[in-house]
């Protein structure tokens, strides 16, 4: 791999001199490599394989407070130029934004994460990825009432190169697999809800047979549901849940451009009780083998702890360099770029709510009445501004001292930031969602509707 991270280096410290020597006042490079196999099945069938190798860079230019953007997957010294011509004549033809105060001012000594690179996944094939969803079919369909409507397993290796004329110049290396499944149980003509189950790490691959286990024994449990009454229940948020409705009112509440621009209701609330004091909230770039761990963002800012709430306090938000320096604050180190191709945005990195001191299960056993909802459709409708939500609790159980019954036609609604004040119960378990790791939640009083 050093081949290509001396490409990568060559690269933007190429874009760098010509940028500048073209009359831009700043450049920023961002140049990326990635390698990912992947297999999928659909409908009870493998379907494809593939392997993907991509390569490419994006550059950024300020002309005074002109900023234009541009990008290309071709290397050579003709393409690069185009590149930064047309990202040249981007920014000239922009308007000025009076705001803007330059890119991030490096140089920055880089913490080295743990956990987050490994050669055996770097290493891994479309056969890997292929055995692991034959793996996935065979556990799944072994029992005749599941129906397998979608699986993915993927390998990826990816290398990230940064700089700036600003004095920022770094380079990162990580991998990440990931495997997830979709399932339905059908019995005397009744089909579940989908039941999802997803395992992603960094370093170590994930258990095949875990993942098949966990979403069957949901979907088994999901069948003969009951109709239940209209009104108000304890009701219990398993990670997937808690991580659809977090991810459109809690996230973007607690993002600066947000704050900012008057789009968040937590705005001006900095040191107040938002929240139970059950509720501790930190995003975390560093955590060892963290899904969003890196050496530093997308504008080549270090990683770091950011508190967020803690015990229901409001201890700030998250800040790319633009927005921090727009409301006073320094980056947070949570710019964001999922690719080459896209401009740097605010975004979290390891977003985690800290556990509680009890189990799961003693709490299900103790229990004598509450709703446990496993995952939520319509998060997507949630009001972000105003935390107002709607959602259809799907798959969705009853539980009475240690029970569970299946339940259908429930739906919740509220508002985020009332109920977040009637926490009762925070699992000592986390689970990882993606880049979220999340424990199971209980909340008060929350309205069911049915249908």
């Amino acid at each position: 791999m050093s081949n290509i991270i001396d490409e990568l280096l060559r690269v933007i410290d190429y874009i760098s001199e010509k940028a500048i020597s073209r009359g831009a006042t700043e450049v920023e490079a961002y140049a990326t490599y990635s390698r990912c196999v992947e297999a999928l099945a659909h409908n009870n069938k493998l379907h494809t394989a593939s392997e993907v190798r991509d390569l490419g860079v994006g550059i950024r230019v300020a002309i005074g407070k002109k900023v234009g953007f541009s990008y290309t997957n071709r290397f050579d010294s003709e393409s690069l130029i185009n590149a930064i011509e047309k990202a040249m004549e981007v920014a000239k033809g922009t308007p000025e934004d009076r705001f803007w105060r330059g890119f991030p001012g490096g140089p920055f000594t880089y913490t080295t994460p743990k956990d987050t690179f490994s050669k055996r996944i770097a290493g891994k094939s479309t056969s890997d990825a292929v055995n692991d969803i034959k793996s996935l079919l065979d556990g799944a369909l072994s029992d005749k009432r599941i129906t397998v409507v979608y699986a993915v397993s993927t390998y990826t290796h990816f290398i990230v190169a940064i700089s700036n004329s600003n004095g920022v110049k770094g380079v990162d290396e990580g991998t990440a697999t990931m495997v997830g499944i979709e399932v339905v149980a059908n019995e005397a003509g009744y089909t579940t809800p989908s039941v999802f189950e997803v395992c992603s790490r960094r370093i170590e691959e994930c258990s095949v047979d875990e993942v098949v286990n966990k979403a069957v024994d949901r979907a088994l449990k999901a069948l003969k549901p009951i109709k239940v009454e209209p009104r108000t229940y304890d009701v219990v948020l398993e990670p997937e849940a808690m991580s659809s409705l977090f991810t459109y009112t809690v996230m973007p509440a607690l993002r600066g451009d947000n704050a900012v621009r008057g789009k968040s209701p937590l705005r001006g609330k900095e040191g107040e009780r938002v929240t139970s004091k059950s509720l501790t909230i930190v995003d975390d770039g560093l955590i060892p083998g963290g899904m969003a761990t890196s050496k530093f963002d997308g504008e080549g800012v270090p990683k770091r702890r950011t508190e967020l709430i803690v015990r229901g306090v409001l201890k700030g938000f998250i800040y790319d360099t633009y927005w921090g320096r727009r409301a006073e604050r320094p980056s947070t180190g949570n710019a964001v770029r999922t690719s080459y191709n896209i401009q740097p945005s605010v975004g979290f990195s390891n977003f985690m709510v800290t556990p509680g001191t009890e189990s799961i299960d003693s709490y299900v056993n103790s229990c004598e009445r509450a709703l446990l909802i496993n995952e939520l459709q319509g998060a997507h409708s949630s009001n972000p501004e105003t935390g107002e939500f709607s959602v259809v609790a799907v798959p969705a159980w009853i539980i009475r001292k240690g029970e569970l019954k299946a339940v259908k036609g429930a739906m919740i609604a509220g508002n985020i930031w009332k109920i977040l004040k009637r926490i009762n119960f925070v699992s000592r378990e986390v689970k990882d969602i993606g880049s979220l790791k999340l424990p199971w939640m209980g909340f008060a009083s929350v309205k069911v509707i049915t249908q």
